[in-house]
């Protein structure tokens, strides 16, 4: 599974903040700072709608690939990510996130694909930079017909939710 949205840099934070950080609970971060916005709606939406835009105008790729709606792009069956829930008392993590980052020119056919269209930075990427980071959801071990449970993690001295207790079963963290 991909974790969709817009992806931001540190030095985003204060904007970030602002516009969509509050009160948002689809917000995932990645061990070297880059938060990735999973949230489809709200300020959420209307950022991620202006990215991919912004993207699109950007591609060179055929026109059919370039016209692709941020409906179709976050409804890829693999953009489900922001979806994937904590485990629940007497259950154990079975995806684990890991972080993804692609570079232009490297795996055309992945960069070229309507696969990683669900995941886009908030600001162009420097000259250097991946063109897309995000997080993938990969099993931990062999799953069959079973909902996908993320360790979220939470810090035990921030503000927690009534229904999060910590993971049995620690898996690595993104």
């Amino acid at each position: 599974a991909l974790y969709p949205g817009v992806s931001f840099m540190t030095e985003d934070l204060p904007v970030m903040h602002q516009l969509v950080l509050t009160g948002n609970s689809y917000v995932l971060a990645r061990r070297d700072g880059v938060l990735i916005d999973g949230r489809q709606y709200g300020p959420s939406r209307q950022i991620f709608d202006a990215a991919l835009q912004r993207d699109r105008a950007q591609l060179r790729r055929p026109s059919e690939q370039r016209e692709l709606t941020s409906e179709q792009a976050l409804a890829h069956e693999h953009a489900v990510g922001n979806m994937v829930n904590h485990p629940p008392v007497g259950m154990s993590p079975n995806v684990t996130a890991v972080p993804l980052d692609v570079w232009d020119g490297e795996g055309d056919e992945l960069t070229t694909s309507d696969l990683l269209a669900c995941t886009v930075p908030f600001r162009p990427p420097a000259a250097g930079s991946p063109s897309k980071q995000t997080i993938v959801l990969v099993a931990t071990r062999a799953m069959c017909d079973e909902e996908l449970l993320l360790d979220y993690k939470l810090r035990p001295e921030g503000p927690l939710e009534a229904w999060y207790v910590p993971a049995s079963g620690q898996a690595a963290d993104a």
